[in-house]
């Protein structure tokens, strides 16, 4: 079933026949969900969250309005192949975030577990994010960045691409 019947889903949400949303999931007002995306069990969409083709999130996230998950890579050279975002358990992505794909084919931009992601920012195409990080508010991820567990971005600072944190 695609969407759980534990699952709460408000009347204004629009959830792709394609996609999956798990036990005990609530997808708030005006949230979207595409196909092939996948919403895991007791994971929170707030209002205005909209979840592109392609993007998995684990168990019980909380996810802030106005955010975009798996939208297509900021990089001239991608061509719309599908590639993927996988995004952990136990992550916090506050207000108006967006994080992309990957620009290769069946590449991806990776989140781990237990991270704090505040609001108005930015994770670029094939990051990797380890476990309990914290991205203050207005801070951008430059693609291909890795950044090791436990980290601390700052806001206002920007991670430049090929960086290692």
């Amino acid at each position: 079933m695609p969407i759980h019947p534990s699952a709460q889903v408000a009347p204004s949400a629009r959830i792709h026949s394609e996609a999956v949303v798990g036990p005990g999931a609530i997808v708030g007002e005006f949230c979207v969900v595409e196909q092939d995306a996948v919403i895991g069990a007791g994971s929170r969409l707030e209002p205005y969250v909209y979840v592109k083709r392609w993007t998995t999130l684990g168990e019980r996230n909380e996810i802030s309005a106005g955010t975009v998950l798996g939208t297509d890579p900021l990089d001239k050279s991608f061509q719309g192949d599908r590639s993927y975002l996988r995004i952990g358990n136990r992550n916090r992505i506050r207000e108006h975030f967006t994080i992309s794909r990957g620009t290769q084919p069946e590449s991806a931009t990776i989140i781990g577990d237990d991270n704090y992601i505040m609001t108005s920012g930015h994770i670029a195409h094939n990051c990797t994010l380890g476990n309990g990080i914290t991205v203050a508010s207005c801070a951008l991820v430059a693609g291909y960045v890795e950044v090791e567990d436990r980290a601390f971005i700052s806001g206002g600072v920007v991670v430049h691409q090929y960086s290692r944190v």
